[in-house]
């Protein structure tokens, strides 16, 4: 009786840490299965520029905000699959919101031409 007392005392610990490791490995599967990544591009992109990323469902509230363009004007994030749209902001230039579709695991691009209009890709 002592014996089997002991293996069971090894042995629960052991499940608990397997138990651990699957539950830990399946969440970081789960996100990927339900995003996909937007890619937003700014040929003119003053120092000002920062870019405000919305649900469509609801766009009185930032999901993502002042996100600020690497220095070749590319911002980039992944987001769960659905519609957002783009706010770009600068106090010296004129950016037009851009609506977009996610889609789970493809690359979305929005792209402003050098007289600041945008395009889905």
């Amino acid at each position: 009786m002592k014996m089997k007392m002991k293996k069971f005392i090894f042995i629960k610990p052991l499940l608990i840490v397997v138990l651990v490791a699957l539950l830990s490995s399946n969440c970081k599967q789960d996100d990927t299965l339900y995003t996909g990544k937007l890619e937003v591009t700014f040929v003119n992109h003053p120092y000002d520029l920062r870019v405000n990323i919305l649900s469509l469902d609801n766009n009185n509230v930032a999901i993502f905000y002042d996100l600020t363009p690497d220095a070749n004007g590319v911002v980039t994030k992944d987001l769960n699959y659905g519609n957002y749209v783009v706010a770009p902001s600068s106090l010296s230039t004129y950016y037009g919101n851009s609506g977009f579709q996610i889609q789970v695991g493809k690359t979305t691009k929005v792209s402003y031409d050098q007289y600041n209009g945008s395009h889905v890709h």
